[in-house]
């Protein structure tokens, strides 16, 4: 009887343990998690989306049209815009980690700026990742796909 109540109790451990380990591995985003389509960009002074995804048109009707893509391999980070067909290389570092958001300095040529990557939670409970970059005289949102 003993030996059966150590056995379950052994297992019930190590179930409660791998459990609270996947939920400790999904608490944030990384960079390197997704392929990232731009959603938005703003300017930083004004905060005025200029630019947008097609699915975003209807809310700000005024700003262009793009499609926009960031990639990352090993610190290295591509903005690739698909609507001129023109690239932008860069890299990121980790600055800061916390339980919800992963900060990162971004370099592009001779601009610096910062960017975080966190969960973005609506109302209806339903999450999506999201990478934000700040650099020069815009933000950049992105959506992971």
């Amino acid at each position: 009887m003993k030996r059966k109540v150590l056995a379950l109790t052994a297992t019930l451990f190590a179930i409660t343990a791998f459990c609270l380990s996947g939920c400790g591995n999904s608490a944030s985003v990384s960079i390197e998690d997704y392929q990232w389509k731009v959603t938005t960009i703003q300017e930083n002074e004004s905060g005025n989306v200029v630019a947008c995804s097609d699915d975003y048109t209807d809310l700000f009707p005024d700003a262009a049209e793009i499609e926009v893509s960031c990639t990352t391999n090993s610190k290295e980070l591509t903005l690739t815009n698909q609507t001129d067909h023109q690239s932008y290389s860069g890299t990121y570092e980790e600055e800061s980690s916390e339980p919800e958001s992963i900060t990162y300095s971004i370099a592009i040529g001779e601009d610096a700026g910062t960017a975080v990557c966190a969960w973005t939670t609506y109302q209806d409970g339903s999450k999506t990742p999201t990478f934000i970059l700040s650099i020069g005289a815009y933000t950049l949102n992105f959506e992971g796909a």
